[in-house]
């Protein structure tokens, strides 16, 4: 119980953190601004070419990719990019999952707060259980996984996020299983996510399946089986 409430207040003290505005000094690119501006706009295309610059800007190949990061998310752009997770156009819902999941790579308060805007697990479900998104929406989920502890806690007890994963995981695609794999490991490695992955079945379902899968491509085709590391739940 103690541990929990540690961790529910770690968990309020960096959405705090993440929703203000930056104390620290940084040099602000008026052309992120801009586009920051332009994702508010209310026109999908409009927004939908900022998605993309955005993502661009927080790239880890960019120099300032850090710097980058911390003002997209000081000046409000992830909400607006949650909210377009559930756009009509799929162009528009392609760049938010991108620009997404660059934000959250390497990332802790922005991976925490993507996971916290009402609607935005949702919205990544629903993608996740699609066939033309899936590999995209796993993959903002895999980097929050993977950089913050709280958005996993967030993510485990999200209802159907586990479900989605175990579709993602036994998909034909192989970039979208592997994706989906990593997620799941990030998950298992805390202790308060077991009890959730052990009665989704993931192990059962999702895990065992895959290896098998795997093996009977090794004996048929001679080939090697994808790599991919499983941690039991």
């Amino acid at each position: 119980m103690a541990s929990r409430a540690r961790r529910v207040a770690r968990q309020c003290a960096l959405l705090e953190q993440a929703m203000c505005p930056s104390s620290e000094p940084v040099q602000v690119d008026e052309q992120i601004t801009a586009k920051v501006h332009e994702l508010k706009s209310g026109h999908i295309e409009v927004a939908t070419r900022a998605a993309e610059f955005l993502y661009r800007r927080a790239h880890a190949s960019h120099l300032r990719s850090e710097e980058n990061k911390r003002q997209i998310r000081s000046e409000g752009a992830i909400p607006h990019l949650c909210d377009m997770l559930s756009a009509r156009c799929g162009e528009a819902r392609y760049q938010a999952c991108s620009c997404l999941s660059e934000l959250a790579f390497r990332d802790e308060l922005n991976s925490l707060l993507i996971v916290n805007v009402p609607g935005a697990l949702d919205a990544i479900i629903k993608l996740m259980m699609s066939s033309d998104m899936q590999e995209d929406a796993a993959l903002i989920v895999g980097n929050c996984a993977a950089f913050s502890e709280e958005a996993v806690e967030t993510m485990v007890h999200h209802a159907g996020l586990v479900a989605a994963l175990k579709v993602a995981a036994t998909s034909a695609e192989a970039g979208t299983k592997g994706i989906a794999v990593g997620a799941i490991n990030c998950f298992s490695r805390f202790g308060f996510a077991s009890d959730t992955l052990i009665a989704e079945r993931v192990v059962e379902e999702a895990l065992l399946p895959l290896l098998r899968r795997q093996d009977e491509k090794e004996e048929e085709e001679g080939g090697q089986p994808d790599a991919v590391e499983l941690r039991a739940a």
